[in-house]
C-alpha cells in the first residue's frame, strides 16, 4: 500500500477515536455517529485498492464494482452532517460571537469529517478513473459523471429515506420507498447535490494532478 494513502488511513481511525472524545466532551450521541460516518467514507477507497489491480476475476472484480458504488455515496454524504448544527447559536446577537467553545468544537468536528470524506472519496475515484482513462480515454469523464450522479442519489436516499448502503439485501423494498418519493425536491436535491461533487472532483482532479507533476519536476 501507497505510504501517504495508508497514512491517510490512520487519519481517518484517529478520527474515529476524536469522536469518541468529542462525544463525551460534548455528550451528544451525534459526534459518535460522525465517527462511524467516517469508518464508512474510507470502506470505498479500500475497495478501490483492490479495483485497481490487474488480472482480477471478472466475478469477484464484478462484485467490487457493485460494493463501490453503494459505499461511495458514504465519502460524500457527510457533507449533510452540518444539519446538526441548526440548534448551535453562534452569535448572541447581530453583532457579537458565541464563545461557548462547545458550539465551535462541533463546527470544527464536522468540517474535519466532511474534509476527509471528500479527500477519500475523491482520492479514490481519482484512481479508478486513472486507470479506466488509460481505456477508454476522454470517454473515462462520463463514467465519472455517472458514478457521481448515483452517489448524489445514494446520498438522496441516505439522508432523507434513511436506508444503509447494505440495505441493498432488500432491494424490493428499498426501490418502492424510491419510487414512491420521486417529486421535484428530490430531483432539484440530486441534480445541485452531482453539480457539487462534480466540481469537486474537478477541482481534486486538477489539484492533484499540479502536485503530482509538481514533484516529477523537482
Amino acid at each position: 500500500m501507497n505510504k501517504s494513502i495508508k497514512n491517510l488511513f490512520i487519519i481517518g481511525f484517529i478520527y474515529l477515536l476524536l469522536s469518541f472524545g468529542v462525544f463525551l466532551y460534548l455528550e451528544k450521541l451525534n459526534h459518535l455517529v460522525f465517527g462511524w460516518n467516517i469508518f464508512l467514507a474510507m470502506i470505498p477507497l479500500g475497495l478501490t485498492l483492490f479495483l485497481i489491480k490487474n488480472n482480477l476475476n471478472r466475478y469477484f472484480l464484478a462484485i467490487l464494482i457493485i460494493l463501490y458504488i453503494l459505499f461511495l455515496p458514504n465519502s460524500f454524504y457527510l457533507i449533510t452532517d452540518f444539519i446538526h448544527l441548526q440548534e448551535s447559536h453562534f452569535f448572541t446577537d447581530m453583532s457579537t460571537y458565541n464563545f461557548d467553545i462547545k458550539i465551535w468544537i462541533s463546527l470544527l468536528h464536522i468540517a474535519l469529517g466532511f474534509l476527509l470524506g471528500f479527500i477519500f472519496g475523491n482520492l479514490s475515484l481519482y484512481m479508478i478513473h486513472e486507470k479506466v482513462k488509460n481505456r477508454i480515454g476522454r470517454h473515462s469523464w462520463y463514467l465519472i459523471i455517472a458514478i457521481l450522479f448515483l452517489s448524489s442519489v445514494g446520498i438522496y436516499i441516505g439522508r432523507f429515506l434513511r436506508f444503509n448502503s447494505w440495505d441493498i439485501v432488500r432491494p424490493i423494498t428499498l426501490i418502492q420507498k424510491f419510487i414512491s418519493q420521486i417529486n421535484p425536491f428530490m430531483l432539484n436535491y440530486t441534480l445541485i447535490m452531482t453539480l457539487i461533487l462534480i466540481l469537486s472532483y474537478v477541482s481534486f482532479y486538477h489539484l492533484f494532478n499540479y502536485f503530482r507533476n509538481f514533484n516529477c519536476r523537482k
